[in-house]
């Protein structure tokens, strides 16, 4: 392994670090296997393990009855548009609209069905009438209003009786409904400021097919409309063309291996649950009698399947837009390859962070801009990650600690990293691996809080001050043996992102 440091340095760290987890994992196994009050009401699971599974994380549960109960959905999807591209079909979103809209109708209902269009047709009509991007972000505001709205007590049961649903497929409608704020924003946005050559790509039929692109209408990723007006493009550019089976077979090998991909992530996380019973730990069990291994096993651990998980809902539609070639964002990379928080933001959700950075934060401050229009800036992309998550306490926390680990990392990177700093830290320090060391400690501060903000929006706001407390107030030995530790991990991840950088440079010398 190539990084900063010599590579007999960078083995101890790596030793390190594998023995560091396997002591978490380790101590969370024994709290798993203690006598847990709720452990009969946990699911059965698999029967060659004999244990029952932690089923307390309720995303990951809806998820695995929406695959269980309607993947012929995802397999009518793709059968279907690839017909239609074989008989040189020119108008893919009517079929996407059409497969999106049967889908809905019949896993859900008309009303349910019929409500979310009407977000469609009424953002569709208000970009249509003023052309004004002012206008779409009134109106987003005030669908983000009614999301959050509807989260409350009081106004969820209005939601269950509106649309005539359960109460679990009203948490469906609420998630449905958060992706298709981003995507009318999105459409409506890029329609404003499109060209006049291009205004034939932003018709109403394209509009709906894109909002009702099934693979991703249930679990996202965010994937805004200028790639999917690549597919079009690249439809529309090999219309007159023969069909290509050779392009179909490599296509078809590429969907099918990260299908295999993903189905391994999904055997893998599966197994831990049954060993792990992290989220069930983490809500009934009092967190202050814990060992510190035990509980940073609990946030690694819960930091992990969070991860696994969206590798997992994000890699199935991404497996399907590339299969369709469309270009979409990158599945998200394991937690454990970060040393740098803001790029936890650019490659754990890539489509998320595309969307903020391109709608948001370019909108209001350029490169040359002011230090304080830059913070603005940071601090209204956040306010809106807030509010679209939801008024929550756990949530506000979680914003306002990520908006400031990143303003604060911006500072102290642009500092340590100038050349000013190099030169008088080198007449201290002497060589250039002490500078990359030194980088190390002073970067492993400032990670330390960006990571445990995230314990807040793993596990809540009990969990995430449990984590504050046992850092920040239990004494100057106990934070030196965390940032320690946190200093020994930082040079994997960065050699890490070293080598991936080195080899994403010479797959372009190749290709140019």
């Amino acid at each position: 392994m190539k990084g900063y440091l010599p590579n007999i340095e960078l083995r101890f760290y790596f030793i390190f670090s594998v023995v560091l987890y396997m002591t978490m994992m380790y101590n969370i196994q024994i709290l798993s296997n203690a006598s847990l009050s709720a452990y009969n009401l946990m699911d059965d699971g698999w029967k060659i393990f004999n244990r029952k599974v932690d089923n307390y994380d309720s995303e990951w549960q809806v998820f695995k009855e929406l695959i269980a109960n309607y993947w012929y959905w995802f397999a009518i999807h793709i059968i279907c548009t690839e017909i239609f591209r074989f008989t040189k079909f020119k108008n893919i979103s009517l079929l996407y609209f059409i497969i999106g809209a049967f889908a809905c109708f019949k896993i859900y209902n008309m009303r349910f069905f019929l409500a979310l269009i009407t977000q469609t047709v009424i953002c569709y009509g208000v970009s249509t009438v003023f052309k004004r991007k002012t206008h779409i972000w009134v109106l987003t505001s005030i669908w983000l209003v009614i999301l959050n709205s509807l989260k409350f007590e009081s106004y969820f049961q209005l939601a269950v009786d509106t649309l005539d649903v359960e109460e679990s497929k009203v948490h469906d409608f609420l998630v449905i409904f958060a992706w298709c704020i981003l995507k009318n924003v999105s459409f409506n946005l890029e329609r404003i400021s499109c060209e006049e050559k291009d205004k034939e790509k932003f018709t109403f039929i394209h509009c709906l097919g894109y909002m009702f692109y099934f693979p991703s209408f249930h679990c996202g990723p965010t994937v805004i409309y200028s790639r999917y007006m690549s597919m079009l493009d690249y439809l529309n550019a090999s219309i007159d063309k023969e069909y290509n089976l050779e392009m179909i077979k490599t296509r078809s090998k590429h969907f099918m291996l990260q299908m295999l991909r993903f189905f391994g992530w999904f055997v893998i996380t599966e197994i831990g649950l049954h060993f792990f019973y992290i989220h069930y730990i983490v809500m009934s069990k009092s967190l202050k009698s814990v060992n510190i291994f035990a509980l940073f096993g609990l946030g690694f651990l819960n930091g992990q399947f969070f991860n696994n998980k969206y590798i997992i809902q994000y890699g199935i539609p991404i497996a399907f837009g590339e299969f369709e070639n469309i270009p979409m964002p990158s599945t998200p990379r394991c937690i454990c390859r970060v040393h740098k928080y803001s790029d936890m933001w650019k490659w754990f959700d890539n489509g998320l962070y595309e969307f903020l950075f391109k709608y948001i934060y370019t909108k209001m401050t350029t490169r040359s801009s002011t230090v304080i229009k830059k913070i603005f800036a940071s601090f209204i992309t956040f306010f809106f990650i807030y509010i679209w998550h939801g008024f929550f306490d756990y949530i506000l926390i979680w914003s306002i600690a990520n908006c400031v680990c990143i303003v604060v990392e911006k500072f102290v990177y642009d500092f340590i990293e100038s050349e000013s700093f190099n030169r008088k830290a080198l007449k201290v320090i002497k060589t250039e691996n002490n500078l990359h060391r030194l980088r190390a400690y002073i970067g492993a501060h400032i990670l330390i809080p960006a990571i445990l903000s995230n314990f807040f929006f793993f596990g809540g706001t009990h969990f995430g001050m449990e984590f504050i407390t046992r850092t920040y107030t239990n004494g100057f030995w106990n934070y030196f043996k965390i940032s320690g530790t946190i200093f020994l991990l930082y040079p994997i991840a960065e050699a890490i992102k070293r080598y991936e950088q080195q080899r994403d440079s010479t797959k372009k010398k190749i290709i140019y």
